[in-house]
């Protein structure tokens, strides 16, 4: 169990931090974005394609390690219950 709990918090400090560099990337692609078009600065389309690019993996990533860690909880539950039986 001690081993599982602390796996279980690995993966919520990875899930953490791969949020916040998620939406920094997130929130840059949305300011250079509007930059872009409400000044008509050419010069920002490669930023916005390149963190375009970026932001659909991160999207996707994040999806996969969210739902990983709902996984674990019943997981968790199963274990606390199989030793609380075995007591």
């Amino acid at each position: 169990m001690a081993f599982h709990t602390s796996m279980v918090h690995s993966f919520n400090d990875e899930r953490i931090l791969h949020l916040i560099v998620t939406m920094t990337v997130g929130i840059g692609l949305l300011i250079t974005s509007i930059a872009t078009l409400a000044y008509q600065l050419n010069s920002l389309i490669p930023i916005d394609i390149l963190l375009g690019v970026l932001f659909i993996p991160y999207i996707y990533h994040y999806y996969k390690l969210e739902n990983s860690i709902q996984n674990l909880y019943p997981l968790t539950e199963e274990i606390q219950k199989k030793i609380e039986s075995n007591k």
